[in-house]
């Protein structure tokens, strides 16, 4: 018979790899399972309030993250100088919609490990939605100054310099094209540039990109839908403008591209 130790190691293994198949229904068994083996185990509470927003349950989720932050509370009093605790109690603050009381805790463990890209990255997040554009884009730098290919902080930094717009159009271009080539795959690098291209009147090479990001694979639904729905509105935009100036050629150009994405609509 296995130990409670042994028990609980391999219940983690069982839970990763239901994870990593997307079994999150089966994840958030096990997951409760721990709890029930280690019932002050704040990790696996906060997995279980993950999974149950994952699987559209909010008011399940919200017992989960309270459970988290009295144990990770007790864990902080007991030992204040543990970076984990206070990005976890954090990333609970954030889950929920406490942005403010996220930015603190994160802030803490950054005067604990100034390098943490997770408490950096996540800080950023929390600052984006706190309206902080500035204080957000300093946390994305230094993520990208200690780990240059951070996709995911050069997306964030591209977006919040594109909605500054004016010079930092300039920025946000430089950091989609890095996009673009370390992740062709992403389509915000695609559409991310094409909204600068829009900005500057480069309307034709913005109808490229974004063209190019609706042939990519394995993009959400909705991410997709949106992007029709921007492409075809920018290139009816262009059809009118071409008839005003009478250019034939890019008027039977633009006909066709708007017959092409209006039968992806009706499909």
């Amino acid at each position: 018979m296995k130990s409670n130790e042994e028990e609980l190691i391999s219940l983690k293994e069982l839970a990763k790899k239901q994870l990593e198949s997307y079994e999150f229904e089966e994840a958030y068994q096990t997951y409760g399972r721990i709890i029930e083996i280690d019932p002050e185990n704040a990790l696996a509470y906060l997995m279980c309030a993950k999974l149950r927003e994952t699987l559209g349950d909010k008011h399940g989720a919200a017992k989960y993250h309270k459970n988290a932050k009295r144990i990770l509370n007790t864990y902080i009093k007991d030992n204040p100088d543990n970076v984990s605790n206070y990005i976890r109690r954090g990333a609970s603050y954030q889950d929920t919609g406490d942005f403010e009381h996220a930015i603190d805790d994160y802030s803490q463990a950054l005067l604990l490990d100034p390098t943490n890209l997770f408490a950096l990255y996540n800080r950023a997040t929390c600052y984006k939605m706190t309206k902080e554009c500035d204080k957000a884009i300093d946390d994305l730098s230094k993520v990208i100054k200690i780990e240059p290919d951070h996709v995911d902080a050069i997306i964030e930094r591209g977006n919040l310099y594109l909605s500054k717009g004016g010079i930092s159009d300039d920025l946000a271009l430089k950091d989609f094209n890095k996009v673009i080539e370390l992740a062709p795959y992403r389509i915000s690098g695609w559409q991310g540039r094409a909204l600068i291209y829009i900005n500057n009147k480069e309307d034709d090479l913005a109808t490229r990109d974004l063209l190019t990001a609706l042939e990519l694979k394995h993009i959400p639904k909705n991410s997709y839908k949106n992007l029709l729905k921007l492409t075809i509105s920018h290139c009816k935009t262009q059809y009118q403008k071409y008839k005003l100036l009478g250019d034939t050629t890019k008027i039977l150009e633009y006909l066709k591209i708007i017959s092409d994405l209006e039968k992806r609509v009706v499909g």
